[in-house]
């Protein structure tokens, strides 16, 4: 690519140890900032009844339940092949590769999440949606 593919804006210039004269410094500008995800399952997970939760238990605990959400995501996207997108408070965006994956990790989930409730006091439930297609995303 020439400069006139990238386009860059200047950053500073910076005196680095080994080098005589400053560097300067550019940074990438990305010209388009949506991406455009084809043939995922796309999968929201949103937790419900957090609200309820929040105004009836301690901080302790809705950063407890926040933890174990998190942990057992991560968990079925690595064992399943699957990316976490964004996470906006208690609700996620991933994408899988194959519609297989996807149910495994949502069938693994909504056990885990059961389980978690059966040993704990808490009463919320997961709102989970599956989308085969794609999508466009805005990155920002």
């Amino acid at each position: 690519m020439n400069k006139a593919e990238v386009s860059t804006s200047f950053v500073s210039e910076f005196v680095l140890k080994g080098i005589k004269e400053p560097v300067f410094v550019y940074k990438i500008e990305q010209q388009q900032k949506t991406r455009i995800l084809k043939n995922r399952i796309i999968v929201f997970i949103d937790l419900s009844g957090i609200a309820r939760f929040w105004d009836t238990h301690p901080l302790e605990d809705s950063e407890n339940l926040l933890i174990h959400l998190d942990d057992i995501i991560k968990s079925i996207c690595e064992k399943n092949s699957g990316i976490i997108h964004f996470i906006m408070g208690d609700s996620y965006f991933l994408t899988f590769p194959e519609v297989s994956f996807a149910l495994t990790g949502i069938t693994n989930l909504a056990e885990h999440w059961v389980e978690f409730m059966q040993r704990s006091t808490i009463d919320c439930s997961l709102y989970v949606g599956i989308h085969k297609g794609g999508v466009k995303a805005y990155f920002h």
